[in-house]
């Protein structure tokens, strides 16, 4: 999502129905950041795709946040009424005006489509969240302080396991309050860029928490809005990524002008690229891949035949089947790879096919990794 191999063109027709499409007030908020930065139009639309990224990060939190809970409360409900409670007398009588109407109607709309019987599992999912998170304002004190039959627990600390003793509905309810208004500024393609995401997060964690510390961990542990908040747009960064150090870059496979094309053979079984070097001349380099040695072995069979053995990589050279490759710093990201991909400035065919991953030690370059062009999708 919001992400692109590519580097686009920003000219005056296509900002202008970007604007038109967008609305001038929604993206002033965008160029007013971007202003900040003294970056121009097109570093504002680079927030604005950084901030489409942010939504899509925090929407695997917000899921595991909304379903732990609503499940949670549907149990509760479940054990404290019966199965059923969303049709239930008794529940409808503690409920507000408001709640009631908004159940009702979800319920109605529910059967209207399904046009047959409903199972509760399916009430419960037809329910907003702004409906769950209304049952927790001060008008439903009552309902959470009432004991749960064959437990020593009230239904607030009945609902969420790990709320500790001390902590009420107040509690839970500033917690999914704030919980619902960063989703639905989400739901609205609203503007998230600016706040404090890792403030957010905290608080969709705490509400996971309460339900099961497990599903925090299991959230967690798959969760990337970190790595989307770590890396803003910069003006100096054509495309948006993240640091290469962090990704396993396969490791560089080394051989030498005089070896045989059978062990190339080997090893691009395994490898989709190869360093060739020249003992004799240390600063030549070059680089094959499976495509070129494929097009030589074509070029140079006989009666359908080849012997690999009497081919050796310095011949593969010499045909001009190496493939252009470019240099790159570890330290750098996976936007500046995609750029050295697919530069615009650089005619497509001169553009780099593989790219030399390095890391400056001690002041030596040690080349520690190759990246070829079909892996880019980081």
């Amino acid at each position: 999502m919001a992400e692109s191999q590519d580097q686009f063109s920003y000219d005056e027709d296509v900002l202008a129905s970007l604007k038109e499409a967008l609305s001038e007030p929604r993206f002033s908020t965008y160029l007013n950041r971007a202003e900040k930065d003294g970056g121009a139009e097109s570093h504002a639309f680079a927030f604005y795709l950084w901030n489409a990224r942010l939504c899509k990060a925090f929407l695997y939190p917000l899921h595991v946040a909304e379903i732990s809970t609503r499940n949670s409360m549907n149990s509760a409900f479940s054990k404290r009424h019966c199965s059923y409670w969303m049709v239930c007398d008794k529940f409808h009588d503690s409920l507000t005006a408001e709640s009631l109407e908004a159940l009702s109607k979800s319920i109605s709309r529910l059967r209207k489509n399904a046009n047959r019987s409903l199972k509760d599992s399916e009430m419960v999912a037809c329910l907003t969240f702004d409906f769950w998170s209304n049952l927790f304002r001060k008008e439903y004190e009552e309902l959470w302080t009432e004991k749960v039959s064959g437990t020593d627990k009230d239904l607030i600390h009945f609902t969420f396991p790990n709320l500790p003793k001390e902590k009420g509905r107040h509690y839970v309810q500033a917690l999914v309050s704030n919980v619902n208004w960063f989703r639905n500024r989400v739901a609205h393609h609203e503007p998230i860029f600016n706040l404090n995401h890792y403030d957010v997060l905290k608080s969709i964690y705490d509400l996971i928490s309460l339900t099961g510390k497990d599903v925090k961990k299991w959230t967690q542990s798959h969760c990337t809005v970190s790595s989307v908040v770590r890396n803003p747009p910069k003006l100096d960064q054509p495309l948006p990524g993240l640091p290469l150090a962090g990704f396993k870059v396969p490791k560089p496979v080394f051989m030498d002008v005089n070896d045989k094309l059978s062990s190339a053979m080997l090893e691009l079984c395994v490898n989709k690229n190869i360093f060739i070097l020249n003992k004799s001349q240390p600063a030549e380099i070059h680089v094959i891949n499976q495509a070129g040695v494929i097009k030589h072995i074509t070029e140079n069979t006989l009666d359908g035949y080849i012997a690999l053995d009497d081919h050796l990589l310095s011949d593969l050279i010499k045909d001009g089947r190496t493939v252009i490759f470019s240099e790159i710093n570890l330290e750098c990201s996976t936007g500046d790879a995609l750029f050295a991909f697919f530069n615009p400035k650089i005619k497509q065919s001169d553009r780099p096919q593989a790219l030399s991953v390095y890391k400056v030690e001690k002041g030596v370059r040690k080349v520690v990794g190759i990246i070829s062009k079909p892996e880019i999708r980081f």
